[in-house]
């Protein structure tokens, strides 16, 4: 190896190199923003209400209310990715994440979650939700500083082109 080609090897390692921290990174990313966002802290993935095991009627009420919860939450984040170009988008999710947040709260209350070692099953359950509203809210809250002003560029572009 001639003393000319030390520096186009350490750019060809280097690259490499650069090249696998950029995939792992990505990898880490990916695997945070899925599974690790909806995992709890010993590794298993979110109870759903049939698995948990309440016998009584007001446990088994609260948890069909969580689902309801869980459910209004995936439509509404649904919704709020078809409407996120407008301007009102982001007082909009504000508005609705509160009132929503507030209910998840008033039925904690309700409950006893906290407070009732029977209700564990149906804490860890409204924990997970409580996690995925905040996977939600941060997606939004990260298109809405960052991704709006690209979009709204694009869709300024495209109206140019189509004149």
């Amino acid at each position: 190896m001639k003393a000319d080609d030390l520096p186009s090897v350490f750019r060809r390692v280097f690259t490499y190199i650069h090249y696998a921290l950029c995939f792992a990174f990505f990898v880490i990313i990916a695997y945070s923003a899925t599974v690790g966002a909806f995992a709890t802290q010993d590794g298993t993935t979110p109870s759903t209400p049939s698995s948990l095991s309440l016998s009584d009627a007001d446990g088994q009420k609260c948890l069909r209310d969580l689902d309801a919860l869980l459910e209004q939450l995936h439509r509404h984040a649904r919704q709020q990715f078809d409407t996120a170009h407008e301007k009102t988008a982001v007082r909009s999710w504000n508005d609705w994440s509160e009132q929503w947040r507030r209910a998840l709260t008033s039925l904690n209350l309700h409950c006893r979650l906290k407070t009732s070692a029977s209700m564990k099953p149906a804490l860890k359950y409204a924990k997970n939700i409580e996690r995925i509203h905040l996977s939600y809210d941060n997606a939004f809250r990260a298109y809405f500083k960052v991704g709006h002003k690209a979009s709204r560029k694009i869709d300024e572009w495209t109206n140019e082109q189509d004149r």
